[in-house]
């Protein structure tokens, strides 16, 4: 099979849940165990940060390996979902996994996949296992895909584990409180391998607090250690003169840079990471490392901006970074998978422009469903699109040259815009 073929038989044939969701969830780790064991466990033989929470695991794991790939090390990378390209979510050094070796990969093992008939995600890990080994990776991000406990990637033994936030986010697969989320999440803390915290919630960090003590690992609260470090101290006299250094913008994104900050003092124990590597790291996020969809700029005039925020933690850090922003009028390119709680439509400011949308995959809310959910939330200015690119390009007409237009509320929604913009179905006016 050729490279799009193998991508065929990935979509149409294999259990993805960005595509399917539920159908595509499994709820042990046998099958990703059995795939690795029939691949000689290439895991074994790599070195990994292992990265979960609900927001913020993407932009630490890319900003991570930004500052071991300025340090000089050959540094692999592993996220999901990807917005638009599949070789998004394996990367080396900056630079996605040959197309060569996606289908070389899929035709050695296409009786394997049969037989073991994995999911989606538990084949692109074991892809990725394989990869890093044979490229010889000094060290790899690892980005759980949902959860922790039981996510494909926690058959791994890393050098340290982060927990980036806990909101609700998946409670049909995690568990309805945030007590739940916390301890999947809190499942990939492993028996004396330190762990770093991030910003979360008081009965949520019990629990990460409980699992820590039991597994007897060290445990680090990114603010407080933050403060305290004067290695830290010396790239910057300010954490806010750091944060300007930050590729990754948006206010959100602060509690993140506390938690790489905090991963780093942790990790320079064990690997030659200089004061240089953190700034140029931080810089060259987005060269190094290609991070689409947080808070990323597309245009100037008018001002189009888009963000991945998707979850109720994820539209109010969005929504939040809007008092930044000066603008005339405000326009929402907005769509939601049909497995969010269309309670999050409270979030959103009350006078902009909704331009709704239904992307093109089976898991998108459909428009007559969003539309009348909008509607019952008070939302007055409303009009919908049968895809992303009618959308926006409706917003784009009406826009004055000092009108704000955010693409929010689904990952399928950014993705088909970014990717429309790659292939020129979208422009801008210079």
């Amino acid at each position: 099979m050729t490279y799009d073929d193998c991508l065929k038989f990935l979509y149409e044939q294999i259990a993805s849940f960005q595509l399917q969701g539920a159908s595509a969830f499994n709820k042990n780790l046998d099958k990703t165990i059995a795939l690795c064991n029939a691949l000689n466990n290439p895991q074994n033989k790599l070195k990994f940060i292992h990265v979960a929470g609900t927001n913020g695991k993407g932009s630490v794991c890319h900003s991570l390996a930004s500052i071991f790939c300025e340090a000089g090390y050959k540094t692999g990378l592993f996220t999901s979902p990807h917005l638009f390209d599949f070789r998004e979510r394996i990367q080396i050094n900056g630079l996605y996994i040959e197309k060569e070796f996606v289908a070389s990969f899929i035709n050695a093992n296409h009786q394997l996949i049969g037989d073991l008939k994995p999911s989606f995600f538990e084949l692109t890990f074991a892809m990725a296992m394989v990869y890093f080994n044979e490229k010889d990776c000094d060290i790899v991000a690892l980005e759980t895909g949902m959860g922790g406990r039981l996510d494909s990637t926690n058959i791994v033994s890393p050098e340290l584990c982060i927990i980036t936030t806990i909101g609700m986010d998946h409670q049909q697969y995690l568990g309805d409180t945030i007590e739940k989320i916390a301890a999947e999440k809190a499942g990939i803390i492993k028996q004396n391998i330190p762990v770093v915290v991030g910003s979360i919630c008081a009965p949520a960090m019990a629990v990460i607090e409980n699992q820590a003590m039991t597994a007897q690992a060290s445990l680090t609260h990114s603010r407080n250690a933050l403060k305290k470090s004067a290695r830290i101290a010396k790239i910057g006299t300010e954490e806010k003169l750091l944060h300007s250094e930050f590729a990754l913008k948006g206010g959100y994104q602060q509690d993140n840079l506390a938690t790489i900050l905090t991963a780093v003092q942790q990790l320079s124990e064990s690997w030659d990471i200089k004061n240089e590597h953190i700034t140029e790291g931080l810089k060259n996020i987005t060269s190094n490392f290609p991070l689409l969809g947080r808070w990323q700029l597309l245009s100037q005039r008018p001002r189009v901006i888009c963000d991945v925020g998707h979850n109720e933690d994820g539209i109010n850090a969005v929504i939040g970074q809007l008092k930044d922003e000066t603008y005339r009028e405000l326009h929402i390119v907005f769509g939601m998978a049909n497995d969010k709680d269309t309670n999050t439509l409270q979030l959103l400011p009350e006078n902009a422009h909704y331009h709704l949308c239904q992307a093109g995959t089976q898991r998108a809310m459909n428009i007559n469903k969003l539309e009348s959910a909008f509607l019952k939330n008070g939302f007055r200015k409303v009009t919908t699109h049968n895809k992303p690119i009618a959308a926006l390009n409706k917003a784009i007409s009406i826009a004055h040259d000092d009108d704000l237009i955010l693409i929010i509320g689904s990952i399928f929604v950014v993705g088909e815009v970014l990717e429309n913009i790659e292939k020129g179905a979208i422009t801008f006016a210079e």
